[in-house]
């Protein structure tokens, strides 16, 4: 049995986030974390009455984050249908930084827009290089 419980604070599932966060493949943006996701409402997902994950969505049907537990994964794709029916979601954003969440969606998609193009400079600048001149850097 799969339950959705919506939360009024994020404190049960600060260790999923945490979770979350170093399951990623690469640094997530801080902006889309902190600006979008934190604010938005976040639901628990209970998998025979176990903490199996959680989701956030907005108000308008937007799905903005999607984790459940490793011990989990195997029920990835049922919670997930679960969350898409029961949560009335329209759409889904979602990074390549996470393919677990990104996968599940490609599953299910009907069309895929690229809504942000995110980049990480690999590229180092010391600050005695010449073109780093006038610049300030805080170690």
């Amino acid at each position: 049995m799969i339950s959705l419980i919506e939360l009024a604070n994020l404190s049960s599932i600060l260790a999923l986030k945490a979770e979350y966060l170093q399951r990623l493949v690469a640094p997530m943006d801080g902006m889309w974390d902190i600006g979008f996701t934190n604010p938005a409402p976040h639901w628990e997902i209970r998998m025979d009455g176990e903490q199996a994950g959680y989701y956030a969505a907005n108000d308008e049907g937007t799905l903005l984050q999607f984790h459940v537990r490793s011990s989990f994964e195997k029920h990835g794709q049922a919670l997930f249908s679960h969350v898409i029916a029961q949560g009335s979601m329209k759409q889904a954003v979602v990074s390549t930084i996470d393919p677990f969440f990104l996968s599940l969606c490609l599953d299910v998609q009907k069309k895929v827009t690229v809504h942000t193009i995110q980049y990480e400079v690999h590229t180092e600048v010391l600050p005695d290089h010449p073109d780093a001149a006038g610049l300030d850097f805080a170690w």
